[in-house]
């Protein structure tokens, strides 16, 4: 599967202000389970939320789900 969920998560990420050390790197390892079947796309989205608590809103997450959602359907 490829469900390009660090492009889609970095095109939000990088307009916010993140104290998150290495987002790229942090996005890149939940992109790699998920693609590789480890997680789905929920577990996706709780390991994102996991890593960036506060530092995105509801409709960020609202907005990676539903992009992300297209692409591993």
């Amino acid at each position: 599967m490829l469900s390009n969920f660090k492009s889609i998560a970095m095109e939000i990420i990088k307009d916010k202000e993140t104290e998150v050390y290495n987002p790229e790197e942090k996005a890149g390892d939940i992109e790699r389970k998920l693609n590789s079947g480890e997680i789905d796309l929920a577990g996706a989205m709780e390991a994102l939320k996991s890593e960036f608590s506060y530092e995105l809103s509801s409709d960020d997450y609202s907005k990676i789900e539903k992009e992300v959602g297209y692409n591993v359907k």
